[in-house]
């Protein structure tokens, strides 16, 4: 069946995946204070360390999946995911990956046959993400990993897409972390890299900073490349894809 034709059924099953997941209950001040964590990291020394960031995402960990509504996760996964064009048999790396919503769900049904890799600085939100590919039977062909994007400790060339939702321009050290993607992507034909962002002043991250930097490392942006879409903040953020070819 053609990728196109499956598409509404794909995300008919995303859908149902997501209603039978139990997600925490905030009032709309609780959500209000979640969302303004700026406030949990230290901008004194300019840019905000990676123990600070880190801190405030674990204080963030058990609340967060009550931000993003049902909608603004079934717009992302049409927008996003279903663009890469899953072969079923590919090493996934899904950088911030937090509970793991979307990667147990590629797992199981757009990557069955390939290897996920699940790699955050939080240890509470990979414990949560943990816990849902066991319930969901796909534990065994994910990988979960503590530690910042920057430093994957994944051999050269090892992966042949990456995921990096809404958690990009959260890293103090971003820039390392693209030069990092740049080294692990494999550098053939289905190498990419989607990222979904927005800016974020305290660690320097624009979107345009953003795509400069990739021309810089030889990341290729394919011709339809950037698309806008309601993030889970509820603004609007910025989704690149981005084609990976060696130099």
């Amino acid at each position: 069946m053609p990728r196109d034709a499956m598409q509404p059924a794909i995300v008919s099953d995303f859908k149902a995946f997501l209603e039978r997941q139990p997600l925490p209950a905030l009032s709309r001040l609780e959500k209000q204070r979640l969302l303004d964590f700026q406030t949990e990291i230290d901008l004194e020394s300019g840019r905000p360390s990676l123990d600070s960031m880190k801190g405030a995402w674990n204080k963030l960990s058990a609340s967060y999946d009550a931000v993003p509504t049902l909608d603004q996760r079934l717009h992302v996964f049409e927008k996003l995911f279903l663009s890469l064009a899953f072969h079923g048999n590919e090493d996934l790396l899904s950088i911030g990956c937090g509970s793991g919503f979307y990667e147990v769900f590629l797992a199981k049904h757009l990557n069955p046959r390939g290897k996920t890799l699940c790699l955050d600085f939080s240890r509470p939100f990979l414990e949560q993400a943990l816990a849902l590919a066991q319930r969901e039977g796909v534990a065994y062909k994910m990988e979960f990993l503590e530690r910042p994007a920057s430093r994957t400790g994944l051999p050269d060339h090892s992966v042949d897409k990456i995921l990096c939702l809404h958690s990009l321009e959260y890293m103090p050290d971003w820039e390392a972390a693209l030069r990092e993607f740049h080294r692990v992507l494999r550098g053939d034909a289905l190498a990419r890299l989607a990222v979904f962002c927005n800016e974020f002043p305290p660690t320097g991250f624009s979107f345009k900073a953003f795509l400069v930097e990739c021309e810089r490392l030889g990341f290729k942006a394919l011709e339809s490349s950037a698309v806008t879409a309601s993030n889970f903040l509820g603004g609007q953020g910025e989704i690149a894809f981005l084609l990976f070819k060696p130099a």
